[in-house]
């Protein structure tokens, strides 16, 4: 997030959490730096994911920070989005192998007592997608071979 992004965010962190900001401005021995450092450790977390920590907080989705950790939030709300970045990574990895396997599966069905004529076909679609950049040379290989073991 950007300087007016911080800006708008922080607003909304100090008007949910009003102690932080006391806290702040009462224990930094400089609370314009604290929340320089904390725009600073806010930089690559959009107001959207950050935003999302707040309202997970607040409807009790994530269990709200302890008064301890207070002087912690940016840290916290940033460590929050990393967890929910890789759960989100997590799940699309999740999709694209359950794709991959109904595509795989797809493609042996396909595959069973192939004539030449459809296994020429199906190799030149192996060949176009190597020369488009979809296939490595590896992933080549293994698709002609897949094809030619089921020659029928």
């Amino acid at each position: 997030m950007n300087t007016s992004e911080w800006k708008l965010f922080a607003k909304e962190l100090f008007v949910r959490f009003p102690g932080v900001l006391e806290l702040i401005n009462t224990k930094s021995p400089d609370p314009k730096a604290t929340l320089e450092h904390w725009e600073k450790t806010l930089k690559d977390v959009s107001v959207a994911e950050a935003m999302r920590v707040l309202d997970d907080w607040r409807d009790g989705r994530r269990e709200t920070p302890k008064a301890y950790e207070r002087d912690q939030m940016a840290t916290l709300i940033r460590s929050c989005v990393g967890f929910d970045r890789a759960k989100q990574r997590n799940h699309e990895q999740i999709i694209e192998n359950r794709q991959a396997a109904a595509d795989r599966k797809a493609i042996r069905l396909q595959l069973v007592g192939l004539g030449v004529d459809t296994a020429y076909g199906l190799c030149r679609r192996v060949i176009s997608r190597f020369e488009a950049g979809e296939l490595s040379d590896s992933e080549k290989i293994n698709e002609l071979k897949n094809i030619v073991s089921n020659i029928g």
